[in-house]
């Protein structure tokens, strides 16, 4: 049970990391805000988005290294990468930003923890529906946020880089919610 405590705390860390990047992304990308994005305040919520991320991610890792799928779901992300990549830069003429990688990434780690979490039910055919759903209807808003970003004036361009933030946070809370009711983990 302790590979659920690492889920858990994981998933806490990166929704901590999520909203951090929002309040940076609204720091540092406001149109009504000429800075750099690394310096000031913005710079301590860039470092602090990073550190939270890292935190989230070690903690994810930990928990999720001895599932059997870990590979798989990883080599998964990797190819639903490389396929993003090419249709949003062959098809849609998008610029590649980290933000692909970060939707890409943020995705497999969600689904990797999901199927760690929930392995024994899944073998039995019963998946989490409602948690696979949270995180594929997450991912969908963020890509079309990602395509359209560019496309738009200033102003709609800044939230549509915002909202994909908070959306990731809601979506990580949700399932750190889950692991920890359904296990009654005390952290």
């Amino acid at each position: 049970m302790k590979f659920l405590k690492y889920i858990a705390a994981g998933q806490g860390a990166m929704t901590l990391c999520c909203l951090i990047y929002a309040a940076w992304w609204y720091v540092a990308y406001n149109p009504k805000v000429n800075g750099d994005q690394f310096s000031g305040t913005a710079g301590i919520l860039f470092w602090l988005t990073f550190a939270c991320g890292t935190v989230g991610m070690y903690l994810n890792i930990s928990g999720i290294r001895n599932l059997a799928d870990t590979r798989q779901i990883c080599l998964i992300g990797v190819v639903a990468y490389i396929a993003l990549l090419t249709v949003t830069v062959l098809i849609f003429h998008r610029q590649v930003t980290a933000e692909l990688f970060l939707i890409v990434a943020w995705a497999t780690m969600e689904i990797a923890a999901i199927f760690a979490v929930y392995n024994e039910e899944i073998a039995a055919g019963n998946y989490p529906t409602m948690l696979l759903i949270v995180v594929a209807a997450t991912t969908i808003f963020s890509m079309v946020a990602y395509l359209v970003y560019y496309r738009v004036e200033e102003w709609k361009a800044f939230y549509l880089g915002l909202l994909p933030l908070i959306a990731d946070a809601i979506g990580t809370a949700i399932i750190s919610f889950f692991v920890i009711s359904k296990f009654g983990l005390k952290i």
